[in-house]
Parts: C-alpha cells; sequence; structure tokens
C-alpha cells in the first residue's frame, strides 16, 4: 500500500440494470483463479460488510438495495481489494487484471463516470512539463474546478475526502457546500474534524490566520537512546527537516529511498536533514534495513501507525508521509512531497 489504501483497484464489475434503488453486481476479474468469496465494505459507515457473494474464477453476481449512494469496496477473500466505487443506481462496468490495480476505474453511472473522467485528466498530466509548485498548484486549481461543477453531493463529498494534494481550507470550503443531512453524516463529520486538524499542520495559505508550525514527539533511535524532532530542527547548521513516517513493510516507503538518498547526499552538507520514524512493529526489521541502506539520516522508531498520537496530530491517512520543516521559524512549509520531486523542491531552497 501507500499505505494509506489504494483508490480505483483492481477488478472488473458490471453493476448491470438497477430497477429503483436495487442493484445487479456482476464481476469478472482476470488472475483470480477457484473459488474464494467477495465482500462489499461500506467505507463510509465503518467498513461494515454489506453483503458477499462466492466467486469462482473470479466470475461473481450480487444482488443489493441501496438507500443512498455510498463509497464501497469490494475485497476478496479478505485480503485482495478488488475495486471501489460509488454505489448508485446504474450500471457500472470495470474490466482489467487483478495485478493491475492501480489502472482500472468504474463507468457507467453518473458519479462513476466523473471519477474515472478526472482520474485520467489528473493522472495524464506531463509532470515534465511543470515544475514541483505548478504541478501541485495545477492539480489544486483543476481539484476546485471539479468540486464546483461535479453533480451529486455524495461524488463532491467521495472527491473532498480523497483530495490530498489541495490545501485543507479550500477543501473546507468545499464542504460547507454539501447538503445539509449528507454534512451530518458519520463520515462527514469525521472528514470535517480531519480537514480541520489537517489546517493546522499544512503549510499557510493567503488569507489564513493559522500558522503551521511543528508539534515536537520524541522516539527511540538506534542506540536505544531517546531523540526529540525539536533537538533536530533546532541543531546548528540544520536549515529544513524532513519529518518522515515510513515502514519496511510500505512498499511505497521502500520505493522512494534512493531518491531521498540521492537528496539527502546532495542538500546535507548545505542544512537539509531528515528525522524518519519508522512504524515497524519489529525493531529488527528496521535496524537491518537501515543498515543494509546505509541511511545515514536520523533514524527513529514508534513501532505503530494509526495507535500514536502523532498520528492525528499531523492528520495523517497513511504512508509514506512527510512534512517539511523550516528550521529557523519552525513552520511546516511543504507537505506529502513525492520522492521524485525532493531535489527539486529542495533546489528552490538550498541552490
Amino acid at each position: 500500500m501507500r499505505h494509506r489504501i489504494t483508490f480505483f483497484a483492481a477488478a472488473a464489475i458490471a453493476l448491470a440494470a438497477c430497477s429503483n434503488d436495487r442493484c445487479i453486481i456482476e464481476g469478472t476479474i482476470s488472475g483470480l483463479e477457484g473459488e474464494g468469496w467477495v465482500y462489499i465494505q461500506d467505507a463510509w459507515n465503518g467498513y461494515e460488510t454489506i453483503d458477499s457473494t462466492k466467486a469462482i474464477d473470479g466470475v461473481f453476481r450480487f444482488e443489493s438495495d441501496i438507500a443512498d449512494p455510498t463509497h464501497v469496496y469490494l475485497y476478496y477473500n479478505q485480503e485482495i481489494q478488488l475495486h471501489n466505487m460509488l454505489l448508485e443506481p446504474g450500471t457500472i462496468k470495470v474490466s482489467g487484471d487483478v495485478e493491475e490495480a492501480w489502472a482500472l476505474y468504474g463507468i457507467g453511472t453518473p458519479m462513476n463516470d466523473r471519477i474515472a473522467a478526472f482520474s485520467e485528466k489528473t493522472s495524464s498530466l506531463d509532470a515534465s512539463k511543470y515544475s514541483y509548485d505548478e504541478l501541485k498548484k495545477l492539480i489544486e486549481t483543476l481539484t476546485l474546478q471539479e468540486l464546483n461543477e461535479g453533480d451529486g453531493d455524495a461524488y463532491r463529498l467521495y472527491l473532498i475526502s480523497n483530495s490530498y494534494h489541495v490545501h485543507p481550507a479550500h477543501l473546507l470550503k468545499s464542504f460547507e457546500t454539501l447538503d445539509e443531512d449528507l454534512k451530518s453524516s458519520g463520515f462527514a463529520a469525521e472528514t470535517k474534524d480531519y480537514l480541520e486538524r489537517m489546517v493546522r499542520v499544512y503549510p499557510q495559505i493567503e488569507g489564513s490566520e493559522v500558522i503551521p508550525t511543528f508539534i515536537d514527539m520524541e522516539f527511540p533511535d538506534l542506540d536505544g537512546k531517546n531523540v526529540s524532532l525539536s533537538s533536530v530542527v533546532n541543531r546548528k547548521g540544520n536549515r529544513y527537516v524532513l519529518l518522515d513516517f515510513w515502514a519496511t513493510w510500505c512498499e511505497g516507503c521502500v520505493e522512494q529511498m534512493p531518491l531521498m538518498k540521492a537528496a539527502y547526499e546532495k542538500y546535507h552538507e548545505r542544512g537539509f536533514e531528515i528525522y524518519a520514524v519508522s512504524c515497524d512493529p519489529k525493531p529488527g526489521n528496521w535496524m537491518k534495513f537501515i543498515a543494509e541502506e546505509e541511511l545515514a539520516w536520523v533514524n527513529v522508531i514508534s513501532g505503530k501507525t494509526r495507535n500514536m498520537p502523532e498520528w492525528d496530530i499531523y492528520a495523517l491517512d497513511g504512508i509514506p508521509a512527510n512534512i517539511l520543516i523550516d528550521c529557523q521559524t519552525g513552520i511546516i512549509i511543504d507537505r506529502l512531497i513525492p520522492g521524485s520531486m525532493l531535489e527539486e523542491r529542495l533546489s528552490n531552497l538550498l541552490d
């Protein structure tokens, strides 16, 4: 995972010929052999399993009633995420292979068509044509346009809750335009709370009175000695510190390590440091990885993810996740910098 749940994962489904609010869901997923079970889990209601059916060689069928549109996931044998969509009346079709989760979208109903079209629009952007800041601004602009133009409040809530590169102050403003009944739902209330927490730890925007300064933490390093984030931020010679949450079991984290190492080697002597918090439950795996990869920055371990206060304090929704801190002021100046963009971001600050 990014270990945020990966959206638009693999499946081949047809949500066919819904009469009123009753839907028939038929799926054919290549890459699944033999018998298994497919479950529908309601992401907006505590991931409650609302239906299940047997699949044979990836072929299955559901018949379900829906009261209101909701965001659901399909899971195979409670282990493999097959697909996610907004459950709504209509016909949804998805085709593809279980090994290509990232490439699959549902189409055939109004809100799911918009999800697929908007995802295609943003994913097709040629990152090489833009600077880091330009690309972030473009994605934010496109998302806000979509929120203003999108039909269906359930679709807009879905977009608000999944727009990780849009300033939360903008998302809160869009949230307030949703239908009052929807805003009072449990998931919507959780989304608002999350966005309000995120504003406090997200780079400041013009007009905002909230100054997002880093919140301290302390964890043991490789020698078992507790090292605080503040001690690294305040260390003489440090100009910018990247607070990085990661784990050896997180594929996305491991993939970014070579890029982070390249940026660190280039800019460490100019004042760049990393305070890397491992969420590994087993210190041995963490220590072995650091030794093998020769990670020279400040390494500490929490051993936890969502069960640690810092998860809520920094409004994290998964790993890898990072926050860039200006050591002179303690202010958070960036967040969720992809490994591929880290060198460019530091170049703008330190070159």
